[in-house]
């Protein structure tokens, strides 16, 4: 990932996807898989079994898209996944907000100074 919206796909990526776009254009019932007008006999692959995973694919219904005034943005129907496990550990985070916490703080008052000179030097009254 890139970011939360932008993401490069790795191989693996692209193979998922693939999977899952086939797996949902096919439909197997008992080693049968019916693609349009022909039905090829096969060993069922549960791999290959097309299911909704929130965050990632769903097959919406028509209904469910007329509910949503036909509009196909994703997050409307895949939902999110479940959170990213936290990479860096808990005390390493929160030393690093308690450091961005007080620099903005710090700063909050510098402005909050110069507010009140640039008020004073223009003969505004400052009550604060």
């Amino acid at each position: 990932m890139k970011g939360r919206v932008l993401r490069d796909f790795a191989p693996e990526d692209v193979e998922r996807i693939t999977k899952a776009f086939h797996s949902w254009q096919c439909e197997l019932e008992m080693g049968e898989v019916v693609k349009g007008n022909t039905t090829t006999l096969v060993d069922p692959d549960p791999s290959w079994i097309y299911m909704d995973q929130p965050g990632f694919c769903y097959s919406a219904t028509l209904q469910e898209i007329a509910k949503h005034d036909f509009v196909l943005t994703p997050g409307r129907y895949v939902g999110a996944g479940a959170a990213d496990a936290e990479t860096e550990p808990f005390q390493e985070r929160m030393d690093k907000l308690t450091v961005t916490l007080n620099d903005q703080l710090s700063r909050q008052t510098n402005h909050k100074s110069r507010s009140s000179q640039i008020l004073v030097h223009h003969g505004i009254s400052n009550n604060n």
